[in-house]
């Protein structure tokens, strides 16, 4: 039984944080998807967004994010979790 291979990309994030004056911050995730992605649409983003805003939270829960998207949506390609972090 092979192993299950998933489609990875990289997302970059922006937005404003307001405990720190509205400064603009970045961040980027490495994230697995079952499916490819494509077309990405307005909802798509939306989800996204808020795939963001949860790890955001996770990670700095010290953040109060404004204005969270996604700057950037890379595909690293189709691989297990094992051949990602090889």
């Amino acid at each position: 039984m092979s192993e299950q291979k998933y489609h990875w990309y990289l997302i970059g994030y922006t937005f404003n944080d307001k405990k720190n004056s509205g400064n603009t911050r970045n961040f980027s995730i490495q994230l697995p998807l079952e499916t490819f992605l494509p077309p990405v649409s307005k909802s798509k983003l939306n989800e996204l967004g808020v795939i963001g805003l949860e790890w955001l939270r996770k990670n700095d829960p010290t953040a109060e994010p404004e204005n969270l998207f996604a700057l950037s949506i890379c595909y690293l390609g189709e691989m297990s979790m094992q051949e990602f972090n090889t």
